[in-house]
């Protein structure tokens, strides 16, 4: 009895996997930039039952998911101390590169064969079908510049519109501040993915023979390192 509820159990998970990895999840990327050395922007991916949002300001970052409508708030985190924590590891690194001894260059030696003609193209071939998979599907991008010189904002406005008779859906918009010295700019990419599709093609490329073959140079290449 106990057995035939924990295969039902194993069941109904996996069927909910399968649901989770075969539907449609919609992704907005949203950014906004004032000229300052920092850009707020935010993150949504969603679908019809759960939704995930990450959004990082300037002071902090905060994210939530909502599932089925019950919303749960992630932990928020304090960019200051996120800075400080990133500068002592920075210092704590450069030190203990100046103490660390060095190492026989020969043993540590990268296995240059790796580097072929045919690994490029192996690499180089996944990563194109895997960017043309996720192209997003719309992109809007604003700018507004201003510089101090008259001459540089019009050849600026020129080269836009000599692009756009090139291009004329090219989702660019820039405009000139004539008044001051200023850059500002905001945008978005709104796109879908299918989770199943997504891991289906990136096993195809680990599992292929090429990668394995690469993969194993690799890790003889660090298990000798590490002797």
């Amino acid at each position: 009895m106990i057995i035939n509820y924990i295969l039902y159990l194993i069941l109904m998970l996996l069927t909910l996997f399968d649901i989770l990895i075969s539907t449609p999840f919609s992704y907005q990327i949203s950014y906004k930039y004032k000229g300052s050395i920092f850009f707020n922007y935010n993150v949504i991916i969603s679908t019809f039952f759960f939704k995930f949002n990450f959004k990082n300001t300037q002071k902090q970052k905060t994210s939530y998911i909502k599932v089925f409508g019950f919303k749960k708030e992630l932990k928020k985190s304090n960019q200051d101390k996120k800075n400080k924590a990133m500068k002592n590891f920075e210092n704590k690194f450069k030190e203990n590169k100046k103490d660390k001894p060095k190492e026989n260059s020969s043993k540590n030696k990268f296995p240059l064969k790796i580097i072929t003609k045919n690994n490029i193209l192996h690499v180089m071939k996944f990563i194109k079908n895997l960017l043309k998979y996720l192209i997003p599907k719309k992109i809007k991008t604003n700018f507004t510049i201003g510089t101090d010189q008259p001459d540089l904002n019009g050849f600026i406005l020129a080269y836009y519109y000599a692009l756009k008779e090139i291009y004329p859906n090219i989702p660019l918009k820039i405009n000139i501040n004539w008044q001051e010295r200023t850059f500002k700019s905001n945008g978005f990419i709104k796109g879908f993915i299918i989770p199943i599709e997504l891991i289906f093609k990136i096993l195809l490329f680990v599992f292929s023979t090429t990668t394995i073959k690469i993969g194993w140079n690799i890790y003889k290449y660090k298990k000798r390192k590490d002797r």
